[in-house]
């Protein structure tokens, strides 16, 4: 028997401007392949039947997602298995991404070789966010401490510990912190001393890990991993848990601090690069904005962008205050000055840039982030990680090196503090007393 090769011509698709094979209907592949999926798709949505109508919702929210990309028949095998869940299961209101990630791990709608990417339910969750009712999902850190809770053979007393501190007011990324430390501690205790549980350890135990720690690492890293374990064991001997505080009393110097900034000649390259007219205007605002107003990666990954007639205002994403911080030391609304020339000229271009491109987005839901995404797929908040690769692209434009946001920012306010005078600091985002640092921390030339 003779097995004759379907044959297909070649063409441009109708729907798509790539040259290829044409299926049928003058479509290529993977075009023929999305219209026969979302006519299948359709055909699941008229016979779904949801346990009730939040579940309904979280449905529809799943089809909004899908339907922004390219559907392949993965996706409608992720789709059925969803169905069920959803015909079946009530699913309790979602209020955090928390709620995401238990929902995830209870139910395998994730496979790593399977062209349907990603989790079913973290889909629901991008959409619950950009509609504002999540928050941006690095916020989430409660997953985070129960994975560093689950290194412990009896986390009881550590997990006690760790909402002892959040309930004081400390942010949960302390506590993390803290866990971390205190598991690295917790690992050294069993591999070498063979002891299952930090309430065991003796003070030669912690004199002899801190020495381990000195071999590897510098003192700036050993101090405050030092003081973590000091304080949980204050806690424990205040708690009942242990009868004598074993810590011994040592002395971890402080290494000298000092601010990493750029040479003369880098910081003219990059305000040369922020004021020319034919530089990439995103770029430019990115340099902008950190190089004068000081803003961290995720100060940028967060804001929205309030649109004037010429020129626009910042609008920064304000968290919850958290132990040891009284004040917001950053308006939430920035003024960009409309007076300098260049400045002003930046505005209207990027504002020109930002409304050509979000004028091409899917857009189901109301939201203008400063900075957006390239695929047009959605108008939702960019991570800190994207923002860091653009902000490092910015650097190698204008002035040829990768540059962190970090050494920007120090260098940002090490020129604002260059009269003797940090006050200025504490309204860009820094400490009362970290900004009076600046006033006679050494400086140190970054290569970067």
């Amino acid at each position: 028997m003779v097995v004759r090769k379907r044959y297909y011509p070649h063409g441009k698709c109708l729907k798509c401007p790539l040259e290829g094979r044409i299926i049928k209907d003058g479509l290529c592949y993977s075009c023929y392949q999305d219209h026969r999926v979302l006519h299948q798709l359709k055909e699941i949505e008229n016979n779904f039947t949801p346990f009730n109508e939040y579940n309904k919702n979280l449905f529809n929210l799943y089809l909004t997602y899908i339907k922004r990309y390219r559907l392949s028949y993965s996706i409608k095998n992720q789709v059925k298995t969803l169905v069920k869940i959803f015909e079946n299961e009530k699913i309790d209101t979602i209020k955090s991404w928390f709620d995401i990630y238990c929902l995830s791990d209870a139910h395998a709608l994730y496979q790593p070789n399977s062209t349907a990417k990603g989790c079913a339910f973290i889909k629901i969750g991008k959409m619950l966010q950009e509609l504002g009712v999540l928050p941006p999902r690095e916020d989430e850190k409660d997953r985070q401490i129960m994975l560093q809770l689950s290194y412990f053979f009896d986390p009881k007393n550590v997990e006690e510990f760790s909402k002892s501190l959040i309930k004081i007011g400390s942010s949960k990324d302390t506590a993390i912190d803290y866990l971390y430390a205190l598991k690295n501690f917790s690992h050294w205790l069993f591999h070498i001393k063979k002891k299952n549980t930090l309430e065991q350890a003796s003070t030669h135990d912690i004199k002899t890990y801190v020495d381990f720690l000195k071999e590897q690492y510098p003192n700036h890293y050993i101090r405050p991993r030092y003081n973590y374990i000091q304080r949980y064991y204050r806690w424990s001997l205040f708690k009942g848990f242990i009868e004598v505080d074993p810590t011994p009393k040592l002395k971890i110097n402080r290494e000298k601090v000092k601010i990493n900034v750029l040479d003369d000649y880098k910081i003219k390259q990059i305000l040369s690069f922020i004021k020319n007219p034919s530089s990439n205007p995103e770029q430019a605002l990115m340099l902008a904005l950190t190089l004068i107003w000081g803003t961290m990666t995720i100060d940028l990954a967060q804001a929205q962008i309030l649109i004037g007639t010429n020129s626009f205002d910042i609008k920064f994403r304000r968290k919850e205050l958290t132990k040891g911080k009284k004040f917001y030391n950053r308006p939430e609304i920035l003024k960009l000055p409309t007076e300098v020339r260049w400045l002003s000229d930046l505005q209207k271009r990027y504002l020109k840039y930002w409304m050509g491109h979000y004028s091409k987005i899917k857009k189901t839901y109301p939201k203008s982030p400063l900075f957006l995404h390239r695929s047009f797929n959605s108008n939702n908040l960019l991570s800190t990680i994207i923002i860091s690769k653009r902000f490092q692209e910015a650097t190698v434009s204008a002035t040829g090196t990768r540059i962190t946001n970090r050494i920007l920012r120090q260098t940002c306010g090490h020129l604002h503090s260059q009269s003797g005078d940090a006050s200025l600091l504490s309204t860009l985002g820094w400490s009362d007393q970290f900004a009076f640092h600046y006033t006679w921390l050494p400086r140190e030339i970054c290569s970067e």
